[in-house]
């Protein structure tokens, strides 16, 4: 989703409901043929807008069996206690890592979905750990109702000699660790096997950091931090970099981007920078200059980013090249294809390879959505473009956003009609009007998955650039109707759906560092409608998504 400051919000949430209403009639009318994974092709649903971008095509993948639930540790088992139980008896109160030992150096030896009953049967010292009856640990905090009484344990394991770091970058081998998926049906994508990556999955999430000043920009890399993130995306809009051709502004108070890279690099904070929107005297004479456009010449754009990769090179750990191009408001072009991107994309990977080796290039995410003439084109079908035309040659991971709207992560698309009808579907009946892979986040995942499996691709990652679930709870009550699903999602929902987004990431094994979108726009955007995917309220307090993030490494 982009934050932009030259198109009123207002006037693209216009754009964005007429765009949903000739999305309804096309579907209603017939759409362009999508490739489907599986053998049954769903009917093209009725994409309605969410970030900048249009929703919508499908695919069923051929599957796996999920991964079993890592067992539980038993080496270490403590002996058992008298305790008073109180009359509900000890649960969790959301889901809940398992330790080998009490404190998160220790090894995960599992996990527990909220509302799993447990039985803890002593403590550490300071009470701020339990042991179970299983002899695995819990963090106290996790459990409701624990029992008063509980006994220090008799044996408690000693820490680790180094310890074990849950996040994935800095242990190549969580990427790989057999985690569960929350609630799932037994399948799970296409090649589930690990990938030999050195681009692993990882925690991230987007900000809007640039622009924002010292002290707001060290506030956000203090949430990073706090969530126990190790990566941060954000959006480099070309035209506010280069305004003149060849006179770069990273250093203005305006865009502080040399500021950001030193503060993310002096607290280890990967970061993934977007590049997308091309200055106007980069662009065609008479396109539309309402909406971000391609560049007239792709040197320019390579220029761009070779600066990029050359100034930043060993800092900035990676770089997207556009945002969403299968949609019209991102590229200004009625005929989009997949060989459009290339032409663009191949000069700024070389760039980036000529000044940078060592950087990872992530291809421009595309947003689900249906085909839909001189507007959008069907996702699955613009990959499969870009496939054919060679895109695994020019880039290191495949940038995706699968967007959740009101149906929860496990969800196929075939379940998505009869998940929301029971979590809720009173403002937004996409999944059940017009079923499509892109009101699912799995499908849009798993048909991707496949896709570049079926191209001789499947060594490359997908990095979700932007994935997420909107609540419309603490926010303003004048966002355009077409983002009402929202509605439907209350906190808690929100924070259950991207805990277990998460983890079934972890557990593919194929998912390069996945970054939710988004951390602060409650703050700088309020009253638009990217405020509700923020996980912060527009005081920086912490939504339930945010405190359900912040226990994922405990």
């Amino acid at each position: 989703m982009l934050f932009r400051r030259s198109v009123p919000t207002m006037q693209k949430a216009v754009v964005i409901g007429v765009l949903a209403s000739l999305l309804l009639a096309a579907c209603q009318v017939g759409s362009q043929n999508t490739p489907v994974p599986a053998a049954n092709q769903p009917q093209a649903p009725v994409p309605v807008p969410t970030f900048t971008a249009t929703p919508q095509p499908t695919a069923t993948a051929a599957a796996e069996p999920v991964p079993t639930r890592a067992p539980v540790h038993t080496a270490t088992p403590t002996p058992a206690a008298t305790v008073e139980e109180d009359t509900n008896g000890p649960s969790t109160n959301r889901v809940s890592n398992l330790r080998e030992g009490p404190g998160t150096g220790f090894p995960r030896a599992g996990w527990l979905e909220a509302d799993t009953p447990v039985t803890p049967v002593a403590r550490n010292q300071d009470g701020s750990w339990l042991a179970l009856a299983d002899g695995s640990w819990i963090w106290a905090p996790l459990v409701r109702n624990v029992p008063r009484n509980l006994p220090v344990a008799d044996i408690i394991p000693e820490p680790p000699v180094q310890r074990v770091v849950s996040d994935p970058v800095a242990d190549p081998v969580s990427s790989a660790e057999t985690v569960a998926t929350p609630n799932a049906s037994p399948q799970t994508p296409t090649g589930g096997s690990p990938l030999s990556s050195d681009l692993p999955f990882a925690y991230g999430i987007q900000a809007h950091v640039i622009d924002v000043g010292t002290r707001k920009r060290r506030q956000i890399l203090d949430a990073v931090q706090d969530l126990g993130f190790t990566w941060l995306k954000t959006q480099i809009r070309w035209e506010d970099f280069e305004r003149t051709p060849g006179y770069y502004q990273f250093t203005s108070s305006r865009t502080e981007l040399d500021a950001l890279v030193a503060d993310a690099g002096r607290r280890n904070i990967k970061l993934l920078l977007s590049v997308t929107a091309t200055p106007r005297w980069a662009r065609e004479l008479n396109d539309d200059k309402f909406v971000a456009g391609y560049p007239k010449d792709p040197a320019a754009l390579a220029g761009f980013i070779g600066e990029l990769a050359r100034r930043y090179c060993g800092k900035v750990a990676a770089i997207e090249v556009w945002n969403e191009q299968n949609y019209y408001v991102e590229t200004g072009d009625r005929d989009m294809h997949g060989n459009d991107y290339l032409a663009v994309l191949i000069p700024a990977s070389q760039a980036i390879r000529q000044h940078c080796p060592g950087m990872y290039i992530v291809s421009g995410a595309l947003t689900p959505a249906a085909s839909i003439t001189g507007k959008s084109v069907d996702d699955f079908v613009y990959l499969e473009q870009m496939l054919a035309g060679g895109l695994a040659k020019y880039v290191d991971a495949v940038g995706a956003h699968p967007h959740g709207f009101n149906v929860p992560p496990h969800a196929t698309w075939e379940e998505a009609c009869a998940a929301i009808q029971a979590t809720g579907n009173e403002f937004f009946n996409g999944p059940c009007d017009n079923p499509h892979h892109s009101w699912s986040f799995r499908s849009t995942m798993e048909g991707y998955r496949e896709l570049l499996v079926r191209y001789g691709a499947g060594h490359l990652p997908i990095v979700p650039t932007e994935f997420g679930w909107p609540s419309f709870r603490n926010n303003a009550d004048n966002i355009h109707a077409a983002y009402l699903y929202a509605n439907d999602n209350s906190e808690d929902e929100q924070a259950e759906w991207t805990v277990q987004a998460f983890r079934m990431m972890e557990a593919w094994g194929w998912t390069g560092p996945a970054f939710l979108w988004n951390l602060n726009f409650r703050v700088v955007a309020p009253t638009t409608e990217r405020a509700l995917w923020g996980i912060v309220n527009n005081q920086w307090e912490p939504l339930p998504v945010y405190n359900a993030l912040q226990q994922l490494t405990r």
